[in-house]
């Protein structure tokens, strides 16, 4: 599955339990482990987004599970959450065939 940019990924400030008045104020800030730029929070609606172009099976290969993991940290007081977003694979790539049907015996 391909994800493109700005694609919502879920409303992370209001899961997290956060107001979304203090966002700025609180520093909030996203740190993933590896490609730092395929998801970003847009400060002004809490709402977490593709940033850029996302191929799973690019990211992940055949493997069966694949999930981008990232921190989400906020000051005053000082807070870190350990998010984690799973890639679910939608069968973007059907096979094809050329006749309708094929006698196998």
């Amino acid at each position: 599955m391909e994800a493109k940019h700005g694609t919502v990924v879920g409303h992370i400030a209001q899961d997290l339990g956060l107001e979304l008045a203090k966002l700025v104020l609180r520093l909030f800030r996203v740190a993933s482990k590896g490609r730092r730029d395929l998801l970003e929070v847009n400060l002004q609606n809490g709402i977490l987004f593709v940033n850029s172009w996302i191929d799973r099976e690019e990211l992940c290969g055949r493997s069966a599970e694949c999930s981008i993991h990232l921190e989400v940290i906020v000051d005053r007081p000082l807070q870190v959450f350990h998010v984690e977003v799973e890639m679910k694979d939608v069968n973007d790539n059907p096979p094809r065939f050329l006749r309708q049907e094929k006698t196998l015996f």
